[in-house]
């Protein structure tokens, strides 16, 4: 399958722009040369957790307004 991924990692977030920041390079350096693609899931943060996120080497899926655990 040439290009697809090994392994996916989901975070789930609200308000986690900073430790996304710091954490998404330390998961990806972990993981090494393997094909990992990670998923953020951003449940409406009223923080930058998005914008953060549009940085970074990963797919974003972002609700608005923030659903909580039922959503």
């Amino acid at each position: 399958m040439g290009d697809a991924p090994e392994l996916s990692v989901v975070i789930p977030c609200y308000r986690e722009a900073e430790r996304l920041r710091k954490h998404v390079p330390s998961i990806l350096q972990y993981f090494g040369s393997r094909r990992v693609e990670i998923v953020v899931v951003d449940d409406g943060s009223p923080d930058d957790t998005a914008a953060v996120s549009r940085t970074l080497p990963v797919l974003l899926i972002s609700y608005q307004p923030n659903r909580g655990k039922g959503g």
